[in-house]
């Protein structure tokens, strides 16, 4: 199977016909060689279009996505808030407390602007301050992380629409040319195999048995289930991180909705790994074993994270 046939092979139904003891039954019959053209040339279209959506995996996977970037800066700059308060105490500065006069509320909800400058202050504050505040907390790999993703969520909000908008074009031809390649296959090539040669029985077993259907992306598995806190409330806007899914070494998030609700679907694996986090609480670690074509359900609870800001009087 060649290049094109391979990727094609990825988007759904595909058919090899390369039997070489019944090559010259194609080649005499016009009408029926036609057909595998139009077959061949709907999957170099395919393969085409598939290497053109490439280019948008970046701004579908996690690191490259607004709100959970946002999200993750976020949860990662209030430890950090946390720290530069907790330091500012212990030498009684008042004004480096009033330098990063940021909440989890604020860090969730404000304008986009606004998050990103205040996640710019506390970079600078932090990196000011990075020896001092290292015994309350604040390590350097959280400091470098916090310059990261501030960067990674400055770009994604100078991100061009255009490249949106192309992406869905892309992704709306992909699924025309695959609808139209299938559609040919099935009432078209098949329809002429079985009318040119439902009398050998050879043959028409060896075009069938080439024949191979793939399903990606309609696994019917599925994870589900619901954040809260010991006391049973929701919470929402938590991060869900399937482990080393899709491929070893990735992950594949969810953000909860405002009920505290996530879900993962047409998953290909038997075990989920799974770490959760949120603005206030303790990072959780859960694992389930999955049931194949099943609807899983994994309900997780975190813990509040304990008050290290001691109160100026």
């Amino acid at each position: 199977m060649n290049r094109n046939q391979r990727n094609s092979n990825q988007m759904g139904t595909s058919v090899s016909i390369t039997n070489k003891t019944y090559a010259a039954d194609f080649a005499t019959n016009v009408i029926l060689k036609a057909a595998v053209k139009t077959h061949d040339e709907n999957q170099i279209l395919i393969a085409d279009l598939a290497l053109q959506q490439q280019q948008f995996s970046k701004i579908d996977g996690l690191i490259h996505d607004k709100n959970m970037m946002r999200t993750l800066n976020a949860i990662n700059a209030m430890r950090i808030v946390n720290a530069i308060k907790a330091y500012a105490v212990s030498i009684n500065n008042q004004q480096l407390i009033k330098s990063v006069p940021y909440s989890a509320w604020y860090l969730r909800y404000k304008p986009e602007q606004k998050v990103l400058d205040a996640f710019l202050a506390i970079r600078d504050v932090a990196n000011a301050n990075a020896a001092a505040i290292l015994p309350f907390g604040a390590t350097a790999p959280m400091l470098s992380q916090l310059t990261t993703d501030t960067q990674a969520f400055q770009d994604l909000m100078e991100q061009p629409k255009a490249m949106r908008a192309n992406q869905v074009k892309v992704t709306n031809q992909l699924k025309a040319a695959f609808l139209a390649m299938t559609t040919h296959l099935r009432k078209t090539l098949d329809a002429l195999v079985r009318s040119n040669f439902s009398s050998t029985d050879d043959y028409y077993m060896a075009y069938f048995n080439a024949r191979v259907t793939y399903n990606i992306g309609n696994a019917a598995t599925t994870l589900r289930g619901r954040i809260t806190d010991p006391n049973g409330h929701h919470i929402k806007q938590a991060l869900v991180e399937l482990q080393n899914y899709p491929t070893p070494g990735e992950s594949t998030m969810r953000l909860t909705d405002t009920k505290g609700y996530y879900s993962f679907k047409r998953l290909d694996l038997t075990t989920a790994t799974i770490t959760v986090k949120a603005l206030n609480y303790t990072d959780g670690h859960f694992t389930k074993t999955l049931l194949k074509d099943k609807d899983n359900e994994l309900n997780m609870q975190l813990t509040p994270a304990p008050l290290e800001v001691p109160v100026l009087v």
